[in-house]
């Protein structure tokens, strides 16, 4: 996204009959999402670059959020109407016209009120961090939120046996990846570094073990209490242990939420060359809280 203007959540809805043009999310994602980026790209030269979410209203009609760097200037085109047009007019217009109500007055009312630009909530999500948390609510979606209602597919789509989808995505963002490889023992080191970190930024309410946004996964055992003598089983007492899964153990992988990525990563390097040097279980030698007190600050 273009760095040097301000990033925006648009907000694409239908009409109040909405029915009649989106019966489906094919009709949502495929047909008027995809048309709107293609004019897009043809009005402004750009394509469309975005992180999109699918929501729904109480009334059960679906809307779009897009996070992305609305375009600057004007529009120029040969016909008139559509000719000087400032972004936020031209996505009014272009919207309506790509949902095209056949009613004139839910038409009129649609291009009135169909889309809306926040620059505001735009620049506070501008955090990457908090970004990635708007964006990845919709995976668990929660009985006691208030807004659990916008994660319910409307009754109309599901009686006509077509499912919604996805209902985040990227558009026309690549992701950055690189491959590392690593020995068993520099695994263990750097995810232990990257929970410390973690554990260390989060928030700790008074007299709580663990963060206020982390609860353990456990689960109850009934471990068996053996006689060493006579090998009979002398009694049962259950124990409440962290949840292991698809039986990886230690090697379980994981992921953490930084504004710097790369920024982090290189004190996680200084401390993988660290212990190439010496012992990997060497985690508290000087060179190690030396690097590690440096990722504060990411």
């Amino acid at each position: 996204m273009n760095s040097e203007h301000l990033p925006a959540m648009i907000t694409l809805t239908y009409p109040g009959d909405w029915l009649t043009v989106a019966p489906s999310a094919d009709a949502v994602k495929r047909t008027h999402f995809k048309a709107l980026a293609k004019r897009w790209q043809r009005t402004w030269g750009e394509p469309l670059r975005c992180v999109w979410k699918l929501e729904f209203q109480r009334r059960g009609a679906p809307h779009l959020h897009l996070f992305t760097v609305p375009p600057h200037g004007s529009t120029t085109s040969r016909l008139g109407e559509w000719d000087g047009l400032e972004f936020p007019l031209w996505l009014s217009k272009t919207w309506a016209d790509i949902v095209n109500h056949p009613d004139p007055i839910q038409r009129q009312r649609h291009e009135s009120a169909g889309t809306a630009i926040d620059y505001s909530n735009a620049i506070t999500a501008r955090d990457p961090k908090r970004l990635a948390m708007y964006f990845a609510k919709h995976a668990a979606p929660s009985l006691m939120s208030s807004k659990e209602y916008q994660h319910r597919v409307p009754r109309e789509w599901v009686e006509n046996g077509k499912k919604p989808g996805r209902f985040w995505g990227v558009l026309g963002l690549q992701k950055a990846t690189a491959d590392v490889a690593l020995t068993e023992a520099e695994f263990i080191l750097v995810r232990r570094t990257l929970r410390r970190w973690s554990r260390h930024r989060a928030y700790y309410r008074p007299g709580d073990r663990y963060p206020s946004s982390v609860v353990p996964n456990t689960r109850v055992h009934r471990i068996a209490v053996v006689d060493k003598a006579s090998g009979v089983v002398r009694r049962y007492r259950t124990v409440r242990r962290r949840a292991s899964y698809l039986d990886q153990e230690r090697l379980t992988g994981g992921f953490v939420l930084a504004n710097q990525g790369l920024l982090l990563a290189m004190p996680v390097v200084e401390i993988l060359r660290n212990s190439r040097a010496d012992d990997p279980r060497r985690e508290a030698s000087p060179r190690f809280l030396a690097a590690f007190g440096r990722l504060d600050s990411y």
